[in-house]
């Protein structure tokens, strides 16, 4: 019963700020001076490997999202911040690993967490049903990898700082609620294992009110 009466609030609360975000806006984003507002989108991610960051994990993860807030401060033009989340891995029959006294071979696996904190700012195009947008984010973050070999863990962590050019668009579905598809190049100055100031790419999918 307890599990059937959080369902329905949370399937009503869902609805009312869906309800209201389309009361609000009955344009495109940030489509008119005298009406800015506040952009809310949730995201899921995909990560490709790039550079360095493949002679860690090469192959790409599904495990991903993120968290965007956007104020409108002027007509196109919001300022935010945004929180992401990835996890790398991989398995490989056979791998090796350097020890003080020698090198130890057997089954290998790999593992990197990667959280990510970013001011953003994002410049739309043009407004309406279809609104493609440029945008940027710089800040940092913590990282954090997991590296077996046989019966030998090695883990490591740290801070890094992380910049983004970003590339998107927001698909109207009705008045203040938009599918949010975007795309981000990750500079970041991450050590993952032997490998320096980790890139990817991250292609992200989800919906955003507004």
């Amino acid at each position: 019963m307890t599990r059937m009466v959080s369902q329905v609030i949370g399937r009503a609360l869902l609805a009312a700020v869906l309800l209201g975000a389309g009361a609000a806006r009955a344009d495109g984003y940030l489509e008119s001076r005298r009406q800015l507002s506040t952009l809310l989108s949730v995201t899921w991610e995909a990560a490709f490997p790039q550079g360095a960051a493949r002679d860690f994990v090469d192959k790409t993860s599904f495990r991903g999202g993120q968290l965007e807030l956007g104020f409108g401060v002027a007509s196109r033009l919001a300022l935010g911040v945004s929180a992401s989340w990835n996890w790398l891995a991989q398995n490989r029959a056979m791998g090796s690993l350097d020890l003080p006294d020698g090198t130890i071979s057997g089954p290998a696996y790999r593992r990197a967490q990667l959280i990510g904190a970013l001011a953003t700012g994002h410049w739309y195009l043009r407004g309406g049903a279809v609104q493609p947008y440029l945008g940027v984010g710089l800040g940092g973050g913590w990282h954090g990898t997991h590296v077996a070999v046989a019966n030998v863990i090695r883990t490591a962590s740290g801070w890094h700082w992380a910049g983004e050019p970003r590339v998107g668009v927001l698909l109207a579905v009705r008045p203040g609620l938009a599918v949010n598809l975007q795309a981000r190049y990750a500079l970041t100055t991450a050590r993952l294992g032997d490998a320096k100031d980790a890139r990817w790419i991250a292609v992200d999918v989800g919906l955003a009110v507004y």
